[in-house]
């Protein structure tokens, strides 16, 4: 189990940050299909709400991967990471308490339910894309890989 965790974490090391984008929108899209047919079942203003909360998500979790790229190799990555954690919630949790104040029909239409799925998707994408950005050591400046080990 740990082997696999290592290739793992090797793969996603790896990756660019174009690629690690593209494969949080093909998570979105592999939830975005079946919840799309549940939603047409109940009429246009279930798939418009669905359709919201998808868009809210992903643009949310591209975000807030973006965050984390950013903070990748510095001393601060966690802080940068809970800061797009914190985003990512903030911004769809204030969208669904509006449409609830103003008493849209994408609340009645179950918006928040739709949201809680497409969170929870992109939530569990960006975990797996993100966790190796912090397992990354910052090296103090002039040093080289293995100038630890020579000293």
């Amino acid at each position: 189990m740990i082997g696999l965790i290592g290739r793992y974490s090797a793969f996603v090391s790896g990756l660019t940050l174009v690629a690690r984008c593209a494969l949080l929108v093909v998570a979105v899209v592999c939830v975005a299909i079946p919840v799309g047919f549940v939603a047409a079942r109940s009429g246009t203003p279930a798939f418009e709400a669905a359709g919201l909360a998808a868009v809210v998500c992903l643009a949310t979790g591209l975000v807030a991967l973006l965050l984390a790229h950013r903070g990748r190799g510095t001393p601060a990555s966690v802080a940068w990471v809970l800061a797009g954690d914190g985003l990512a919630m903030a911004v769809p949790l204030g969208i669904a308490m509006t449409l609830q104040n103003t008493g849209h029909a994408f609340h009645d239409a179950g918006f928040f339910n739709y949201l809680i799925v497409f969170f929870l998707a992109t939530l569990t994408a960006r975990t797996l894309l993100v966790a190796p950005f912090v397992n990354v050591v910052a090296r103090p400046v002039g040093r080289a890989p293995g100038a630890e080990a020579r000293v």
